[in-house]
């Protein structure tokens, strides 16, 4: 049922390696509630929590930090998504030795 619901909502979800249909559902749940906030991938990373935030007190070189604020159910379904393409990549690397596939990288 919710296979049908995210195929109908958003198949263009699906596509990229690594996403499920339940990661694709709570990514249409998120963006759902919120679609007012989400403008760019800067905010939908912010609303997730896995936005980059300067660190120190201003007098530091390029130190940042993961914001750990956030959506935590959005934040897990990327992290998954981040999981199975890094397995599938070094897994990549072992069989072939190389990251790389005829038609582009593993994960694209």
């Amino acid at each position: 049922m919710i296979d049908d619901l995210v195929h109908r909502a958003a198949p263009q979800l699906l596509e990229p390696f690594g996403i499920g249909v339940d990661t694709a559902a709570e990514i249409l749940v998120v963006v759902g509630d919120n679609p007012e906030r989400i403008k760019s991938e800067a905010a939908l990373a912010k609303l997730a929590g896995i936005a980059p935030v300067p660190t120190g007190s201003g007098m530091t070189s390029g130190r940042h930090r993961i914001n750990h604020g956030g959506h935590r159910q959005l934040n897990a379904a990327i992290y998954r998504t981040v999981i199975v393409r890094m397995r599938l990549g070094l897994m990549q690397v072992r069989v072939t030795g190389s990251i790389t596939r005829p038609g582009g990288p593993v994960w694209s």
